[in-house]
């Protein structure tokens, strides 16, 4: 019974969250790393993302401070540093992707990183 019950577990970890798509296991890893974690679904394909941290944003802000004014160049190293599936997403895959894919996935990232308010602010 005990090793049925660990084969089982085992299969679980292993199942993949869609097909083709990673499993239960990273995604338990990635919720352990980075905390919350989501998903956006296009009609091409599935992206996992984290979220921003403070002090990863400053970073990116002074290393390529000059480039960062650039909306195309913030909305790619955004999608760049937090996209985790697919895995190793780099400028490669979103110079050969859809074109508004980083735009949407940076939108999202921020959103959910604190950088815009779910509400308007209120009067006193």
């Amino acid at each position: 019974m005990a090793k049925e019950k660990l084969t089982e577990n085992l299969e679980n970890e292993n199942k993949e969250i869609f097909p083709g798509g990673p499993t239960e296991d990273m995604i338990a890893n990635w919720k352990k790393k980075y905390g919350e974690i989501y998903m956006t679904e296009f009609d091409f394909g599935i992206f996992i993302w984290r979220t921003l941290g403070r002090l990863e944003y400053k970073k990116l802000l002074s290393d390529h401070e000059s480039d960062f004014d650039l909306q195309w160049f913030r909305e790619e190293k955004i999608a760049e540093m937090c996209v985790l599936w697919p895995e190793n997403y780099s400028h490669d895959d979103i110079i050969s992707g859809r074109a508004g894919t980083p735009r949407l996935l940076s939108e999202q990232i921020l959103n959910k990183s604190g950088f815009t308010s779910n509400s308007g602010a209120i009067r006193l």
